[in-house]
C-alpha cells in the first residue's frame, strides 16, 4: 500500500488568479476557450478529442486521469476556474504540489485510494510520454521513487 497525500495541492481560484498578470490570465483563458470550443465547460469526451494527438494509449488510459484531476468539483465537466487552479500547480507549484496532483490523477482511476510503487512508476512514465513528450531516464525515475517511497 502506498501513501495518501495530506491536502489538496490546488490553490483557490482567487489565489491562482493572483499569481498571474492580467495578460497571463487572458492568455490562459484563451487556451481554455480553444480547448472548450468557446463553451463555459468541457466534458471528458470533448477533452479526450481535443487531446487525441497523443495516440490511442493516452486516449484510453491517461486522458481520464488528467480529466479527473482537472474536474475538482466532480461534476463531470471542467470550467475555467478548475482549469486555472490545476494549471497553476504545474506552472508555479513546488514538487510536492505536483506530486499530489499526479496522485489525484491516479486515484481518479484506481479504486482503493492508495498507490503502489510500481503503479506510481507507470504513472510517471505516462506523464513523461504524454505531458512532456520526452523520456525520463530510468535513473531519474528510480531516484524519485526512492524519495517518494523511502519508508516502503
Amino acid at each position: 500500500m502506498g501513501n495518501k497525500p495530506s491536502a489538496s495541492p490546488f490553490p483557490s481560484y482567487d489565489a491562482a488568479v493572483g499569481m498571474y498578470s492580467a495578460s497571463e490570465v487572458k492568455e490562459l483563458k484563451a487556451k481554455f476557450d480553444t480547448l472548450s470550443n468557446g463553451q463555459a465547460t468541457i466534458s471528458a469526451s470533448a477533452f479526450g478529442k481535443k487531446t487525441s494527438t497523443f495516440g490511442p494509449y493516452a486516449q484510453r488510459h491517461v486522458h481520464p486521469r488528467i480529466f479527473n484531476a482537472f474536474d475538482t468539483k466532480r461534476d463531470g465537466v471542467i470550467d475555467f476556474e478548475e482549469y486555472l487552479c490545476v494549471v497553476t500547480v504545474f506552472r508555479a507549484g513546488g514538487a510536492e504540489e505536483k506530486m499530489k496532483c499526479i496522485y489525484i490523477m491516479y486515484e481518479g482511476i484506481k479504486s482503493g485510494g492508495s498507490m503502489t510503487k510500481d503503479n506510481f512508476r507507470q504513472l510517471m512514465v505516462d506523464a513523461s510520454l504524454i505531458c512532456q513528450k520526452c523520456d525520463i531516464p530510468e535513473s531519474t525515475l528510480d531516484s524519485w521513487l526512492a524519495v517518494s517511497f523511502k519508508n516502503h
